[in-house]
């Protein structure tokens, strides 16, 4: 796809007369990432705002209070206590309680072809209960630091078929044969 004239008026405008640029992309912005519910066809956001960073990813890592090497099922996303958090996708609030692990934790079950969850933890205050209906973007509830936890984040798990997946799937920050920005917008 050929940017449009207008197009290239704009970034002529931007660069030439303004001296504005366009920042290198960065593999901490989770606007580079696609959510796993995207790629299994339920149309989705971001859990939270676009412009946050992301923080330890899923995968097999040293625990940071037990010290114990094991699979991290989720991806963290450090923010201030009170952030508001979102569903990803339209679905029904499965889970709505307290854990002294994972502290205040929702699940949300999405309408698709398979069993898929989202859940998210450490919330500070959870905003539905069990078998409120929610819609893409929706806020749940706000981040925290309950449960185990070093420090306020929302820790954001995908489940299929009850298996944890990797949440987040890093996105080609660049297309170098086009010249675009290869970004999907969040709310």
């Amino acid at each position: 796809m050929q940017p449009s004239a207008l197009t290239l008026v704009n970034i002529f405008c931007c660069f030439i007369l303004l001296g504005c640029r366009i920042p290198a992309p960065s593999d901490s912005a989770l606007s580079n990432w696609t959510v796993a519910t995207t790629e299994l066809g339920i149309p989705s956001t971001y859990p939270i705002h676009k412009n946050h960073s992301v923080g330890s990813p899923y995968g097999m890592r040293k625990h940071p209070v037990t010290g114990q090497h094991k699979l991290h099922a989720g991806q963290d996303f450090p923010c201030k206590k009170g952030t508001r958090i979102r569903s990803v996708a339209a679905g029904e609030v499965t889970m709505s309680e307290h854990s002294s692990t994972a502290g205040n934790i929702i699940e949300i079950e999405h309408f698709g072809s398979k069993a898929i969850h989202t859940r998210y933890l450490h919330l500070n205050k959870r905003h539905l209960g069990v078998g409120k209906t929610v819609a893409r973007g929706q806020v749940i509830g706000t981040c925290g630091n309950t449960g185990r936890s070093t420090g306020p984040h929302l820790h954001f798990e995908v489940r299929v078929d009850n298996r944890t997946v990797p949440p987040l799937k890093l996105k080609k920050p660049w297309q170098q044969n086009k010249g675009q920005w290869n970004v999907l917008y969040g709310y």
